[in-house]
């Protein structure tokens, strides 16, 4: 379960079938492109290899062409592919609408939470 926040907040996640786009997968196929290997990626994200696979196997079965492209090994390079960076610069787009449009809202549901001194 993520850390409570210190005030109200929204995450967006998109459902595709049964699998889901979301914000922390997203991020995750960000720091592969960064780090440039799996074993890389989940070390800064502090996760295991194993679930940094299920990360990417989950995005990658919402789309029919690959995200990523490398072999399945820990420490072997892995290359975002265009339709990867598409799918990162697009959901961050989102991402920032859905928080823009709910920042009325979420800054008074802030103002009408109990002090928590």
């Amino acid at each position: 379960m993520p850390a409570p926040f210190d005030k109200p907040a929204i995450r967006t996640k998109i459902y595709v079938g049964t699998d889901m786009i979301g914000g922390g997968k997203v991020d995750f196929l960000q720091l592969v492109a960064d780090h440039g290997t799996i074993a890389a990626a989940a070390a800064d994200m502090g996760v295991t290899t194993t679930r940094a696979w299920f990360f990417l196997d989950t995005l990658q079965a919402c789309f029919a062409a690959p995200l990523f492209e490398g072999p399945r090994e820990e420490n072997a390079p892995i290359t975002i592919t265009p339709l990867g960076h598409e799918l990162i610069a697009r959901f961050s787009t989102h991402a920032d609408a859905v928080r823009e449009t709910a920042r009325p809202f979420l800054d008074w549901l802030a103002e009408v939470q109990p002090r928590k001194d």
